[in-house]
């Protein structure tokens, strides 16, 4: 029988995991297809997923998780919502720039601020 492998998350504990896990199994049950899921409540700042790596290494394709996990980041979008952490305005950047160069702790700015590292490099 051919298998779909399932991956989802959520970020907090309080969040609900219910409207993902229906999604995939309806997608499963409708092309009548085993489900093998990988289920995690891990932030989005954590590097290490546990349960991605997993999906990804019983699939013989990564492909499959991206193509799934751009549609839904584009369902997402399409609804208003917005992923990923906010656009850092030019008063902030400029703001950063200043703590930088006048000698603060980059672990500090990034903590003020709730940029990311890699954001706080781009800068």
């Amino acid at each position: 029988m051919n298998r779909i492998i399932g991956y989802y998350r959520v970020s907090t504990e309080e969040q609900n995991l219910d409207m993902q896990e229906r999604t995939i199994q309806n997608y499963a049950e409708q092309r009548g297809v085993a489900l093998v899921l990988y289920v995690e409540k891990v932030s989005s700042r954590k590097y290490e997923r546990v349960e991605l790596s997993n999906a990804m290494k019983s699939s013989n394709t990564r492909r499959y998780i991206q193509q799934r996990i751009k549609a839904r980041l584009e369902a997402a979008h399409k609804r208003g919502r917005i992923c990923g952490r906010p656009l850092i305005g030019e008063k902030t950047k400029k703001r950063v720039r200043a703590l930088f160069e006048a000698g603060e702790r980059a672990i500090d700015i990034v903590k003020e601020y709730n940029i990311g590292r890699l954001m706080y490099i781009k800068l």
